[in-house]
């Protein structure tokens, strides 16, 4: 993957750890033009689907607190 690949992934995973918005929000903020290109670019680099990634990073860091 390439570096503003990765630059986009980075974005996306702290946008979605920080903030509430939308994943569509969230996929136009880091530079994807549609929902369906944001989740598989952000499916290739994580293995996981942008909303189940949320999900488990903060379950997680909800029982670190």
């Amino acid at each position: 993957m390439g570096y503003v690949s990765n630059l986009r992934a980075n974005a996306a995973c702290r946008l979605l750890q920080d903030t509430n918005l939308d994943l569509t929000q969230i996929a136009y903020r880091v530079g994807f033009e549609s929902l369906p290109s944001f989740s598989r670019a952000f499916k290739e680099k994580t293995g996981k689907a942008p909303a189940i990634w949320r999900t488990e990073t903060r379950r997680k860091a909800a029982q670190a607190s």
